[in-house]
């Protein structure tokens, strides 16, 4: 007689085998995919300083205070003020909103004492969120990386990081 197929030792074997691939590789996968959210929080946070940039260098925005605040600090913009900027694009990668009224770029002109060529800093205050999770880069242009992104809670009306 020639029987065909698997014996119970042989697929109880082929289980556990599987088994212990997928403990390994899941926590792989996981921050393989929390590292892509992160990147893609970073490309938007790069593409809100680059439309926020084109509108600090034109007069007609910059002078308008319906788009940018002026303080000893600095001009800001909210995030809610960016022209170019659609709703779609307010939806963080977590699927949270950027909160458009907390979140700002802001510029400051190097002084007029500094020596040589200067650029002018820019720093970004990004904040999104669920009401009960939050994530926030604050940090200045040249520094924003994956590591930028720190995930937070809330206390009170503010989102700390953890």
């Amino acid at each position: 007689m020639n029987k065909k197929g698997f014996t119970l030792i042989e697929l109880i074997a082929v289980v556990v085998i599987m088994s212990i691939i997928a403990i390994i590789a899941t926590p792989n996968i996981i921050n393989m995919i929390d590292k892509g959210k992160k990147d893609q929080y970073i490309t938007n946070a790069k593409e809100f300083i680059s439309k926020a940039t084109y509108m600090y260098k034109q007069d007609k925005y910059r002078n308008d205070t319906t788009y940018f605040t002026t303080n000893d600090s600095g001009s800001q913009i909210k995030l809610g003020k960016i022209e170019g900027i659609k709703s779609e694009d307010l939806t963080d990668p977590y699927g949270f909103k950027y909160d458009t009224n907390n979140s700002y770029i802001k510029f400051k002109e190097p002084s007029s004492s500094s020596t040589g060529v200067q650029e002018r800093e820019v720093t970004i205050y990004l904040e999104s969120n669920d009401d009960s999770k939050c994530y926030v880069i604050d940090t200045d242009k040249d520094n924003l990386s994956v590591n930028s992104v720190k995930e937070g809670v809330f206390i009170g009306n503010k989102c700390t990081t953890v």
